[in-house]
């Protein structure tokens, strides 16, 4: 005769591991969301052009929840508030309005106060992109910091028996 016996004496504990699992994860992906965000901001910071420094220390990055009732989870938002950011990322080819001012000094030298008059002046300059190459180099690393975070969230509710990629 055949017997059969199945122990289930874990099943209790898998269940609440199973009940447990969406806020882990999520909890588990939020702290995947900031690492990847400082990942971003120091490739971004690496590749910032300029002399004084000033976009360098002003790009941030925030790891800003999302409104109530949003699915999305958590946005992160990688960014500076400088007039000039855009233009160094992307550039700009065409004409400048440059507004009436007082000019102190002229080619090196102080010189008297005198009126510059308003002007336009076409500008030709190709930019010198920090952030797009930032997030590309940024991007193989954050897939990295995800997956794992998932992979380490599913073995720890099915009990460490689990994994992605190759073996």
């Amino acid at each position: 005769m055949l017997t059969v016996s199945i122990d289930l004496s874990h099943v209790d504990r898998a269940a609440e591991m199973w009940r447990r699992f969406p806020e882990r994860l999520q909890k588990r992906l939020r702290g995947a969301m900031v690492t990847s965000l400082v990942e971003t901001e120091k490739q971004i910071k690496d590749r910032i052009p300029g002399r004084s420094g000033t976009l360098r220390r002003k790009f941030s990055a925030d790891p800003s929840p999302t409104p109530a009732g949003s699915s999305a989870g958590w946005i992160g938002h990688l960014g500076v508030h400088l007039p000039y950011a855009a233009y160094q990322e992307w550039g700009f080819h065409g004409t400048e309005n440059v507004r009436a001012h007082t000019r102190r000094s002229a080619f090196g030298r102080e010189t008297r106060p005198f009126q510059v008059p308003a002007y336009t002046r076409n500008v030709n300059y190709a930019g010198r992109p920090y952030a797009r190459p930032g997030i590309t180099a940024a991007a193989p690393k954050i897939g990295t910091i995800h997956k794992d975070a998932v992979a380490d969230e599913i073995g720890r509710a099915l009990g460490g028996h689990w994994w992605i990629g190759s073996s």
